[in-house]
């Protein structure tokens, strides 16, 4: 799943992404292809940011154009509510 699908499984914009990772807003906007002057990479530690945020796992791919994929955990709902 790309980012920008997990953003929105998690109902989170970028402005939430940011604020919850630590990851700066331009961060965001360049992974996610936004930015014209856009990185071919992506630090590992960011990349770990942004899922503890999304609680995912993030899987290094060569034939994603990312170069990641990004696998979401269940979200265990609380029965007794």
């Amino acid at each position: 799943m790309t980012l920008e699908d997990a953003m929105k499984a998690r109902y989170f914009n970028i402005n939430d992404l940011s604020r919850r990772s630590g990851v700066s807003r331009p961060t965001i906007y360049s992974i996610l292809g936004k930015r014209k002057k856009q990185k071919s990479s992506v630090r590992v530690d960011t990349l770990l940011k942004i899922a503890k945020a999304l609680n995912a796992k993030i899987t290094i791919s060569e034939n994603k154009p990312t170069g990641f994929d990004i696998v979401l955990k269940e979200v265990k709902r609380n029965e007794n509510c």
